[in-house]
């Protein structure tokens, strides 16, 4: 539901890197819409993610894109994605 506020739970999954695609992303399932990245995030650590829903009218995967390396003194070279297994739709 858009505007409402997510948590997401995990391991090393911060949102660091100096990469411009480094972000949260809702990904439709089909392909047919463009990624919508997450502008508004409360929490960012290695374990958890929390921020505001963006709008999105299509099921969807949850991606995260980050340089993370589980040390914030240094990133990977390549962007590291992570992606649900399940997907999310509008109720």
């Amino acid at each position: 539901m858009p505007g409402n506020l997510f948590c997401l739970s995990g391991n090393k999954i911060m949102i660091e890197g100096d990469e411009s695609s480094v972000g949260m992303y809702f990904v439709p399932v089909d392909g047919g819409a463009p990624a919508v990245k997450v502008t508004r995030l409360a929490e960012n650590s290695p374990s958890s993610i929390r921020g505001i829903t963006p709008d999105c009218d299509f099921p969807c995967r949850i991606e995260i894109r980050t340089q993370f390396s589980g040390t914030r003194s240094r990133y990977l070279k390549n962007i590291r994605v992570i992606t649900s297994s399940f997907i999310l739709e509008r109720a």
